[in-house]
């Protein structure tokens, strides 16, 4: 049982707003602060890894319901947070 707020969000979902809203602020922070090139690379390896996590369930992806937008921002935001969510792709073998 995960820990849930208003709406759905999960605690790990929560957390993971919190990290990729500190990411994208190191963009518009002096330059010279350490916390700001810190922030900055959080965010390419995390925009790195859940492309490379779109790229690799992307059969999951596209047979899942909802619109293509969604599905990507969602894999973007939550990554494997939200794969876990999507139906199994049934192999067919019929």
């Amino acid at each position: 049982c995960a820990l849930t707020f208003g709406g759905g969000i999960t605690m790990a979902k929560g957390i993971l707003i919190v990290v990729w809203v500190l990411a994208i602020a190191g963009f518009f922070v002096v330059p010279e602060s350490g916390l700001a090139g810190i922030a900055r690379w959080v965010f390419w390896i995390m925009l790195g890894a859940h492309v490379i996590e779109f790229i690799v369930f992307r059969q999951k992806i596209n047979a899942a319901p909802g619109s293509m937008g969604s599905k990507v921002l969602n894999t973007l935001v939550f990554g494997v947070l939200y794969l876990q969510t999507l139906p199994d792709v049934a192999a067919s073998g019929d």
